[in-house]
């Protein structure tokens, strides 16, 4: 078995990770422009961002983008959105 298949993994999951710290930088209208194009990854990049980031960026995207997003999301991450969008905005939870 070869290193380069575990060498270009591990390359990929930094590169997404920096991607994801680097979108979660952006004004939330900014990070869905970026996240254009990105639609078999949008999901792992908000995932890997604050809840409350992720969530600020979510309600950028139209109800349908949202909704499709929030679907492919692991469900802990689906539910801690959806338990954060409950609080009023500009609160602790929110």
């Amino acid at each position: 078995m070869s290193a380069t298949p575990a060498a270009s993994a591990t390359h990929t999951t930094d590169d997404e990770r920096d991607l994801a710290t680097t979108i979660a930088n952006y004004p939330p209208h900014e990070a869905v422009a970026a996240l254009v194009g990105e639609e078999d990854r949008r999901c792992q990049m908000l995932e890997r961002m604050n809840p409350g980031t992720a969530i600020a960026i979510l309600r950028e995207f139209r109800s349908r983008g949202a909704t499709a997003i929030v679907a492919q999301a692991a469900p802990e991450c689906a539910r801690q959105w959806s338990v954060n969008q409950a609080f009023p905005e500009d609160t602790i939870g929110r």
